[in-house]
């Protein structure tokens, strides 16, 4: 099973994230919106970091990062061979 993640997931939770903090500083104060956005942009950049050690935690298996030539060269076998 091969799972993905599309770029289109994470343009939305970079920007779901100010979005979200501006509704947070408009309904709770402007404080309350800057922590949001402090927070949220720490566990992003920790989540990215942590990401390889986390995918096997969760089950997702390996999310080595694979170069074009190989994984093309990879596809190609894999069609030859089916």
């Amino acid at each position: 099973m091969e799972q993905r993640c599309l770029l289109v997931n994470v343009w939305l939770a970079w920007v779901g994230l100010p979005l979200l903090a501006l509704v947070l500083g408009l309904r709770a104060g402007w404080i309350v919106g800057v922590v949001a956005l402090v927070v949220g942009a720490v566990f992003q950049v920790l989540y990215i970091r942590w990401l390889p050690r986390l995918s096997r935690l969760l089950g997702y298996g390996s999310v080595e990062d694979v170069a074009l030539a190989a994984f093309l060269s990879n596809a190609a076998s894999h069609r030859a061979g089916a």
